[in-house]
Protein backbone atom coordinates (compact mmCIF):
# COMPACT_ATOMS: atom_id res chain seq x y z
CA UNK A 1 0.00 0.00 0.00
CA UNK A 2 2.82 2.43 0.89
CA UNK A 3 4.53 1.68 -2.47
CA UNK A 4 1.38 2.75 -4.31
CA UNK A 5 1.19 6.03 -2.39
CA UNK A 6 4.90 6.72 -2.93
CA UNK A 7 4.36 6.57 -6.74
CA UNK A 8 1.42 8.96 -6.61
CA UNK A 9 3.44 12.25 -6.40
CA UNK A 10 5.57 11.13 -9.36
CA UNK A 11 2.49 10.35 -11.50
CA UNK A 12 0.98 13.72 -10.54
CA UNK A 13 4.18 15.56 -11.56
CA UNK A 14 4.22 13.74 -14.94
CA UNK A 15 0.56 14.68 -15.59
CA UNK A 16 1.17 18.32 -14.66
CA UNK A 17 4.25 18.54 -16.87
CA UNK A 18 2.36 17.00 -19.81
CA UNK A 19 -0.48 19.52 -19.43
CA UNK A 20 2.00 22.37 -19.22
CA UNK A 21 3.77 21.22 -22.39
CA UNK A 22 0.48 20.96 -24.30
CA UNK A 23 -0.59 24.41 -23.15
CA UNK A 24 2.75 25.95 -24.14
CA UNK A 25 2.53 24.26 -27.52
CA UNK A 26 -0.98 25.64 -28.08
CA UNK A 27 0.13 29.15 -27.10
CA UNK A 28 3.17 28.86 -29.37
CA UNK A 29 1.06 27.74 -32.34
CA UNK A 30 -1.39 30.56 -31.68
CA UNK A 31 1.45 33.09 -31.63
CA UNK A 32 2.90 31.74 -34.88
CA UNK A 33 -0.49 31.73 -36.61
CA UNK A 34 -1.24 35.19 -35.28
CA UNK A 35 2.12 36.44 -36.50
CA UNK A 36 1.47 34.99 -39.95
CA UNK A 37 -1.93 36.61 -40.33
CA UNK A 38 -0.87 39.93 -38.86
CA UNK A 39 2.37 40.08 -40.90
CA UNK A 40 0.57 39.85 -44.25
CA UNK A 41 -0.54 43.03 -45.98
CA UNK A 42 -1.82 42.88 -49.57
CA UNK A 43 0.82 44.18 -52.00
CA UNK A 44 0.45 47.75 -53.26
CA UNK A 45 -0.14 46.86 -56.90
CA UNK A 46 0.15 49.69 -59.42
CA UNK A 47 -2.45 50.17 -62.15
CA UNK A 48 -2.88 52.37 -65.21
CA UNK A 49 -5.56 52.85 -67.86
CA UNK A 50 -5.04 51.39 -71.32
CA UNK A 51 -8.49 51.71 -72.98
CA UNK A 52 -9.53 49.33 -75.77
CA UNK A 53 -12.05 49.89 -78.53
CA UNK A 54 -15.23 47.94 -79.45
CA UNK A 55 -13.40 45.26 -81.47
CA UNK A 56 -11.07 44.21 -78.64
CA UNK A 57 -13.88 44.49 -76.08
CA UNK A 58 -16.05 42.13 -78.12
CA UNK A 59 -13.12 39.73 -78.57
CA UNK A 60 -12.47 39.44 -74.83
CA UNK A 61 -16.19 39.10 -74.06
CA UNK A 62 -16.25 36.11 -76.45
CA UNK A 63 -13.20 34.63 -74.72
CA UNK A 64 -14.89 35.09 -71.35
CA UNK A 65 -18.03 33.33 -72.60
CA UNK A 66 -15.89 30.40 -73.76
CA UNK A 67 -14.37 30.18 -70.26
CA UNK A 68 -17.81 30.35 -68.64
CA UNK A 69 -19.17 27.58 -70.86
CA UNK A 70 -16.14 25.41 -69.96
CA UNK A 71 -17.27 25.47 -66.33
CA UNK A 72 -20.08 23.01 -67.07
CA UNK A 73 -22.84 25.00 -65.37
CA UNK A 74 -26.36 23.86 -66.22
CA UNK A 75 -27.25 27.40 -67.28
CA UNK A 76 -23.97 29.24 -67.99
CA UNK A 77 -24.24 33.04 -67.63
CA UNK A 78 -23.56 35.10 -70.71
CA UNK A 79 -21.07 37.97 -70.74
CA UNK A 80 -21.87 41.00 -72.89
CA UNK A 81 -19.23 43.49 -73.98
CA UNK A 82 -19.53 46.89 -72.31
CA UNK A 83 -17.80 49.68 -74.23
CA UNK A 84 -17.25 52.78 -72.09
CA UNK A 85 -15.41 56.02 -72.79
CA UNK A 86 -11.69 56.48 -72.23
CA UNK A 87 -12.44 58.99 -69.48
CA UNK A 88 -14.58 56.40 -67.65
CA UNK A 89 -11.79 53.83 -67.89
CA UNK A 90 -9.38 56.37 -66.36
CA UNK A 91 -11.92 57.20 -63.61
CA UNK A 92 -12.27 53.51 -62.65
CA UNK A 93 -8.53 52.83 -62.31
CA UNK A 94 -8.32 54.03 -58.71
CA UNK A 95 -11.42 52.20 -57.33
CA UNK A 96 -10.33 48.90 -58.90
CA UNK A 97 -6.71 49.39 -57.79
CA UNK A 98 -7.94 50.08 -54.24
CA UNK A 99 -10.00 46.89 -54.28
CA UNK A 100 -7.03 44.83 -55.47
CA UNK A 101 -4.74 46.45 -52.90
CA UNK A 102 -7.05 45.90 -49.92
CA UNK A 103 -8.71 42.54 -50.63
CA UNK A 104 -5.70 40.26 -50.94
CA UNK A 105 -5.91 36.91 -52.76
CA UNK A 106 -7.72 38.57 -55.70
CA UNK A 107 -8.73 35.94 -58.24
CA UNK A 108 -8.75 36.33 -62.03
CA UNK A 109 -9.97 34.35 -65.05
CA UNK A 110 -7.25 34.00 -67.67
CA UNK A 111 -8.52 34.96 -71.15
CA UNK A 112 -5.69 35.49 -73.62
CA UNK A 113 -2.45 37.33 -74.35
CA UNK A 114 -2.02 40.75 -75.94
CA UNK A 115 0.17 41.11 -79.05
CA UNK A 116 2.87 42.41 -76.67
CA UNK A 117 2.74 39.23 -74.56
CA UNK A 118 0.86 40.57 -71.53
CA UNK A 119 -1.60 38.16 -69.85
CA UNK A 120 -5.23 39.26 -70.12
CA UNK A 121 -7.67 38.36 -67.33
CA UNK A 122 -11.26 39.01 -66.26
CA UNK A 123 -11.86 40.32 -62.74
CA UNK A 124 -15.41 39.76 -61.43
CA UNK A 125 -16.73 42.69 -59.41
CA UNK A 126 -19.32 41.18 -57.07
CA UNK A 127 -20.68 44.42 -55.61
CA UNK A 128 -21.10 46.38 -58.83
CA UNK A 129 -24.38 48.37 -59.04
CA UNK A 130 -27.17 46.76 -61.10
CA UNK A 131 -26.84 47.49 -64.81
CA UNK A 132 -23.23 48.69 -64.59
CA UNK A 133 -20.20 46.73 -65.83
CA UNK A 134 -19.38 43.96 -63.34
CA UNK A 135 -16.36 42.45 -65.10
CA UNK A 136 -13.11 44.35 -65.58
CA UNK A 137 -10.77 43.20 -68.35
CA UNK A 138 -7.18 43.85 -67.34
CA UNK A 139 -3.71 42.61 -68.12
CA UNK A 140 -0.62 41.75 -66.09
CA UNK A 141 3.04 41.41 -67.12
CA UNK A 142 3.94 38.09 -68.72
CA UNK A 143 6.72 37.67 -66.17
CA UNK A 144 6.45 39.82 -63.07
CA UNK A 145 9.83 40.85 -61.68
CA UNK A 146 8.99 44.06 -59.80
CA UNK A 147 5.97 45.66 -58.16
CA UNK A 148 6.82 48.80 -60.17
CA UNK A 149 5.37 46.99 -63.20
CA UNK A 150 1.75 48.00 -63.70
CA UNK A 151 -1.52 46.19 -64.15
CA UNK A 152 -3.35 47.72 -67.11
CA UNK A 153 -7.11 48.28 -67.04
CA UNK A 154 -8.44 47.87 -70.58
CA UNK A 155 -12.19 47.47 -70.89
CA UNK A 156 -15.33 45.98 -69.30
CA UNK A 157 -18.08 43.41 -69.68
CA UNK A 158 -21.35 42.61 -67.94
CA UNK A 159 -22.64 39.26 -66.67
CA UNK A 160 -26.30 38.79 -65.72
CA UNK A 161 -26.89 38.35 -62.01
CA UNK A 162 -28.83 35.13 -62.62
CA UNK A 163 -27.03 32.13 -61.06
CA UNK A 164 -24.04 34.27 -60.10
CA UNK A 165 -23.56 32.36 -56.83
CA UNK A 166 -23.24 29.09 -58.80
CA UNK A 167 -20.67 30.80 -61.01
CA UNK A 168 -18.54 31.97 -58.06
CA UNK A 169 -18.67 28.52 -56.43
CA UNK A 170 -17.57 26.79 -59.61
CA UNK A 171 -14.77 29.25 -60.30
CA UNK A 172 -13.28 28.55 -56.87
CA UNK A 173 -12.19 25.11 -58.08
CA UNK A 174 -11.45 25.94 -61.73
CA UNK A 175 -7.80 26.04 -62.84
CA UNK A 176 -8.40 29.15 -64.97
CA UNK A 177 -9.30 31.09 -61.85
CA UNK A 178 -5.84 32.21 -60.75
CA UNK A 179 -4.66 34.19 -57.74
CA UNK A 180 -3.08 37.57 -58.46
CA UNK A 181 -0.46 37.02 -55.73
CA UNK A 182 0.68 33.81 -57.44
CA UNK A 183 1.09 35.64 -60.77
CA UNK A 184 3.33 38.22 -59.08
CA UNK A 185 5.15 35.75 -56.82
CA UNK A 186 8.60 36.63 -58.23
CA UNK A 187 8.11 40.30 -57.30
CA UNK A 188 6.58 39.94 -53.84
CA UNK A 189 8.57 40.19 -50.58
CA UNK A 190 9.40 36.77 -49.14
CA UNK A 191 7.34 36.77 -45.91
CA UNK A 192 6.21 33.59 -44.03
CA UNK A 193 2.59 34.32 -44.99
CA UNK A 194 3.44 34.63 -48.69
CA UNK A 195 5.55 31.46 -48.55
CA UNK A 196 2.50 29.63 -47.20
CA UNK A 197 0.23 31.17 -49.86
CA UNK A 198 2.68 30.21 -52.62
CA UNK A 199 2.73 26.66 -51.28
CA UNK A 200 -1.06 26.46 -51.31
CA UNK A 201 -1.49 28.11 -54.72
CA UNK A 202 -2.49 25.97 -57.67
CA UNK A 203 0.20 25.55 -60.35
CA UNK A 204 -0.47 27.85 -63.32
CA UNK A 205 -1.16 26.20 -66.64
Amino acid sequence: MSARFSCFPLILVVILLSCLCLECRGIGEGLVNGALSSSYAPPAYQMEASPMGPYQTEHYARRLNARLSDLGLELPPSAQEKVISQNQVHDLVEPIRNRISTEGQVKLIYLDQTPHGRKVHALLMKNAPAGSPNVAILSTPKRWTSLDQKIQLHTFAHIDNVHRSDLYNRLESDFNYVVLDSLARNALPNTPELQWRKLMSRPLR
